[in-house]
């Protein structure tokens, strides 16, 4: 299922390239208002491969990925790394996270790692207690990097086209994905996610998770996704 938050920003970018178009030809003549041919006849289940939405199982792959396993299936084409907690320094007290980018698509997906270890296993409890640990604060920290290297990646490409900015996460990296989401107030398709209404809207004050798009793909109940 396509969320609405995915078609409002597919369908702004469909705004921005039939503007884009308008202009170049000299402009509308007033007949279309801007709006291509492609964006104003009816939307069909073909035209998905076309629009700028990242298919979930990439997020899937992604959120794999970040766990840094020697056997992990590869990153589909056209996505690169760009760049990871390592780079800065924030790969302490359990956390870790990767960025990957779509220069194409101008969309960017922070994968948050799940635990891995003993400070994992700790932020995990802590959660549950609606108590939020330093690896809530990493996060956000690493999020302002990744944005600030966007936006440089933008000016030396000397483009005004902004980066689409989304989360992904495994298990306790699904709830630092979805309250990533909130604070940026963008999306979130997360895995193996338990749950974090009551700890955005207990913790996370003025951000509500309500306010937000986050997708959770779970398997059966399980003692983490429960």
């Amino acid at each position: 299922t396509v969320s609405v938050l995915y078609c409002k920003r597919a369908f702004c970018h469909e705004l921005r390239m039939g503007t884009s178009a308008s202009s170049a030809a000299g402009g509308n003549n007033g007949k279309t208002s801007g709006l291509s041919q492609a964006a104003l006849r009816p939307f069909s289940r073909d035209d998905r491969e076309s629009l700028p939405i990242v298919p979930h199982y990439v997020y899937a792959l992604m959120s794999l990925d970040v766990y840094r396993e020697p056997d992990r299936r590869p990153i589909p084409p056209g996505w690169r790394p760009l760049m990871d907690c390592r780079d800065v320094k924030l790969d302490r007290e359990g956390y870790f996270a990767t960025a990957y980018v779509n220069d194409t698509m101008r969309h960017c997906v922070i994968a948050e790692r799940g635990t891995a270890d003993a400070l994992g296993i700790r932020a995990g409890i802590w959660m549950y207690f609606d108590e939020p640990t330093i690896q809530f604060a990493l996060a956000d920290q690493f999020t302002k990097l990744v944005k600030l290297r966007l936006q440089m990646t933008r000016m030396s490409a000397a483009t005004d086209e902004p980066y689409v900015l989304s989360f992904t996460g495994h298990s306790l990296g699904g709830v630092l994905a979805a309250c990533q989401a909130c604070r940026e107030h963008t999306y979130a398709v997360t895995f193996e996610n338990p749950g974090c209404r009551k700890f955005v809207d207990m913790t996370m004050h003025p951000f509500r998770a309500d306010d937000v798009d986050i997708i959770t793909y779970l398997r059966q109940p399980n003692p983490i996704n429960t």
